[in-house]
């Protein structure tokens, strides 16, 4: 037989715009954090201190989710799809 089963787990969650960077930095903690010095702006954040995706960019319209004190980069289609705002 088929079931169909829902995600259990809570997260928190922050969707980069690339206009919060303080949001990010506090979410995050900035030495976490490691900023792109380029001409793009906004500037890409990168996570450097993280066992889940090390040294990842992170895109605009991605979510960063926190589990179990690490940080995880999801894609915005994905994490719809997956996780429910509670």
């Amino acid at each position: 037989m088929i079931k169909t089963y829902r995600i259990k787990e809570t997260v928190q969650a922050l969707l980069w715009t690339g206009k919060n960077k303080e949001e990010l930095e506090i979410f995050v903690g900035e030495e976490n954090l490691e900023w792109t010095l380029s001409t793009i702006k906004p500037p890409i954040p990168e996570i450097i201190k993280n066992n889940l995706t090390p040294n990842k960019k992170i895109e605009i319209g991605v979510y960063i989710i926190k589990i179990n004190d690490n940080f995880e980069i999801i894609d915005a289609d994905i994490f719809q799809k997956k996780y429910e705002e509670i």
